[in-house]
């Protein structure tokens, strides 16, 4: 798959707690003013090369032009909707957002308010990505799989993937220069 070009990435490295609930731990990407340079964002690298700096563990790559994008790692807490549905509002800036979720161990998405754009394992974890615009809000069902490892992990994902391709997906159709 050939790398995004979000106008801004946000990836949520989620886990749940008996105390705490979901949280995640954020890393932003977003463009700062007067910005006129694209970010490139790689879902299908298995390792960062040269300029390609791994974020989130290594779950993309992004290509950060210097100078041009703002990057906070911030802490989020209460994505739980109280109908057991997590959730993710935000404000995709011109060129739209790209939301990836990254998923405790042995947790996967059993449904979402739209079908993920793409779904992986990564390090016998569950990851998708969704490509928002405007003031958006996704949320996902999760569910538990017990004693799942890495293969019956990419199985499953194999699985998701398959259904994803028969599901029709949002359609940017302005290209970056």
């Amino acid at each position: 798959m050939a790398p995004e070009a979000p106008g801004s990435l946000v990836v949520l490295d989620l886990s749940v707690s008996d105390e705490e609930g979901w949280t995640a731990v954020v890393d932003r990407f977003d463009p700062v003013e007067n910005g006129d340079q694209w970010l490139r964002v790689s879902w299908s690298a298995q390792h960062c090369t040269g300029d390609w700096q791994p974020v989130a563990g290594g779950v993309v790559c992004a290509l950060v032009p210097p100078g041009t994008f703002r990057h906070e790692t911030l802490q989020a807490d209460e994505l739980d909707d109280g109908t057991g549905r997590l959730q993710w509002r935000d404000k995709a800036p011109g060129e739209g957002l790209m939301l990836v979720v990254v998923l405790p161990e042995s947790w996967i998405v059993q449904d979402a308010s739209r079908p993920p754009v793409d779904a992986k394992p990564f390090r016998n974890r569950f990851a998708a990505y969704w490509l928002l615009d405007g003031r958006d809000l996704v949320w996902w069902r999760v569910t538990r799989l017990e004693g799942q490892g890495d293969a019956e992990l990419g199985a499953i994902v194999r699985q998701y993937r398959a259904a994803l391709l028969d599901t029709p997906s949002p359609v940017f159709v302005e290209d970056p220069p």
